[in-house]
């Protein structure tokens, strides 16, 4: 093995050494959450006084009105909770909104509800329920069909 040899394979040797040596990145920290959040969302059909009833992960045509129920992580007074009901693929249109309503929560109770009514049997299609804690970016969605 020539000189030049043997110094090209112990560069080469150090390279990779080097290259080991470094020390491995830090992990991103985790975004924190906000402390008003919705960590529940459900789907319910209402119990005949205008008060969601049974859970339900779907509707009926007949079904009215139509109940979205959220928990939050915590209550507190001035809470604002904005719901937003869509029609994604029903009644001949496609993703348009039917309902925009913002709830004010008036002590530190963690549920939240909103209702949504239509005079005549729902047309049958894909529907969606968003809803958010206003200051906040995060949206929680729930798709439906209603039969």
């Amino acid at each position: 093995m020539t000189v030049l040899s043997l110094a090209l394979l112990l560069l080469f040797v150090a390279s990779i050494g080097a290259a080991t040596a470094a020390p491995a990145p830090k992990p991103t920290p985790k975004a924190k959450l906000p402390p008003y959040r919705i960590v529940r969302m459900i789907l319910a059909r209402d119990n005949g006084d205008g008060r969601n009833g049974a859970q339900v992960r779907g509707f009926k045509t007949t079904d009215n009105p139509l109940h979205c129920v959220v928990q939050l992580s915590q209550g507190k007074p001035g809470l604002k909770v904005a719901f937003r009901w869509y029609a994604v693929n029903a009644g001949g249109g496609k993703n348009y909104l039917i309902k925009e309503d913002v709830f004010v929560t008036e002590d530190k109770n963690r549920t939240v509800g909103n209702a949504l009514r239509l005079e005549r049997p729902w047309p049958p299609g894909k529907y969606r329920v968003t809803a958010s804690v206003q200051g906040t970016k995060l949206v929680t969605l729930v798709d439906f069909l209603i039969k």
